[in-house]
């Protein structure tokens, strides 16, 4: 077995990893594809089962998946890289693809509609327009001096009196318009006031020790 593809089996599937036994939907795999890319990247290796063991596939078939999952079920195109890696007579396909923090990779499923997706450990889950926003908006540093006030105050207040709580709940509470919610948060984020975590199949907001800081 090759070292390299040796080393990989034994890491198991995990947030830059994914094993596939074969592709055999380009519109299924374009959920991985699009779930790396929207992370920090990651490789699939098809031909190998859930469990680790190599079952092999014919290289060409599959590059050809992957292909069309990359060039036409994944928006943009992203940056992806094909290799083979045999053990014995069974061959793996390692296909690789490239994080890019500049743009949000969607994957359209079998009924036409493109969605986004991330990585969570080893899972693919659909990425919420929060963490979009936060993903294509400029990361800046907390103003110097910064102070909350009017509605930065009541929301940042509201969050972390709560303990936890989520999108929905903020906008009835607050009522703002959710796209000028949604920017407002991510600027939150970016500041390191709050933080969004995914428990237990939601996400879930929360504030910071930093932001507590801030009202010092």
């Amino acid at each position: 077995m090759s070292d390299l593809l040796h080393t990989w089996i034994e890491q198991g599937e995990h947030l830059e990893q994914d094993f596939k036994f074969r592709i055999d939907s380009a519109a299924k795999i374009a959920i991985s594809i699009s779930a790396f890319c929207n992370s920090s990247g990651g490789r699939l290796l098809i031909g190998v089962k859930d469990n680790g063991n190599i079952s092999g596939v014919n290289p060409e078939e599959e590059a050809y998946m992957i292909e069309s999952a990359a060039e036409v079920y994944t928006s943009p195109v992203p940056d992806y890289k094909l290799e083979i890696l045999q053990s014995r007579e069974k061959k793996v396909l390692v296909a690789s693809f490239r994080s890019d923090a500049s743009r949000i990779f969607k994957a359209k499923d079998e009924s036409g509609q493109w969605l986004t997706y991330m990585r969570i450990h080893d899972q693919n889950v659909l990425m919420p327009p929060l963490l979009q926003c936060v993903r294509t908006t400029p990361k800046t540093a907390l103003p110097s001096g910064y102070r909350h006030s009017g509605n930065d105050m009541k929301m940042l207040e509201w969050i972390e009196s709560s303990g936890s709580t989520n999108l929905n709940k903020i906008q009835k509470h607050i009522r703002l318009p959710r796209h000028l919610l949604i920017r407002k948060l991510a600027s939150f984020i970016s500041w390191g006031l709050i933080e969004v975590d995914y428990e237990s199949g939601k996400w879930i907001i929360h504030s910071t020790d930093k932001m507590q800081k801030t009202h010092d």
